[in-house]
């Protein structure tokens, strides 16, 4: 019996070697130019769930700018009246999905095509993913959402095959 769970210990080890060796770097920059506070953390207990990314402060400020993580294209953007609001998803090159939550505005060219697709479709929530090579920028949207505490807040979560991942350390 100790001979197996010697065996499993350093074949965890190795695995846990190799999979990290041929692992991507992934470097991500802080979504708002301004102070990073934290009014949110990764993981957690949120009522029935445990919280998926963080939840940046504004210091009560609106229309802020967000920018991307890193260098990506819009996977999916949805709109909704409750949950997120105004969610957009940055897929980025090694995989990584990015999401920026809630919103009060996207920028002009996706706020356009958005507005377009609800005419078409005939409803305000909406669910969309446009084609890979439609949207490249790196500025996402002007933030301007209300916490409950009458705060400013940004949440945001970067995910890797739809799990989400602790990223925070990657600032």
């Amino acid at each position: 019996m100790h001979r197996i769970t010697i065996r499993a210990i350093f074949l965890t080890i190795f695995l846990s070697i190799v999979i990290n060796s041929f692992s991507q770097p992934f470097e991500v920059h802080p979504p708002l130019k301004i102070p990073l506070l934290l009014s949110g953390n990764f993981g957690e207990l949120r009522g029935t769930h445990f919280h998926a990314g963080i939840d940046i402060k504004t210091q009560g400020v609106t229309g802020i700018p967000v920018y991307t993580a890193a260098k990506g294209y819009v996977s999916r953007f949805k709109v909704q009246s409750g949950g997120y609001g105004h969610a957009i998803y940055i897929t980025h090159e090694n995989g990584y999905t990015s999401v920026y939550a809630p919103l009060d505005e996207f920028y002009p060219e996706l706020e356009n095509y958005l507005k377009e697709e609800q005419y078409r479709r005939k409803t305000f929530e909406i669910d969309v993913s446009p084609k890979k090579t439609s949207f490249l920028s790196l500025q996402v949207s002007k933030l301007g959402c209300q916490a409950i505490q009458g705060g400013q807040w940004d949440p945001i979560s970067i995910m890797k095959s739809g799990i989400p991942i602790r990223f925070l350390k990657m600032f």
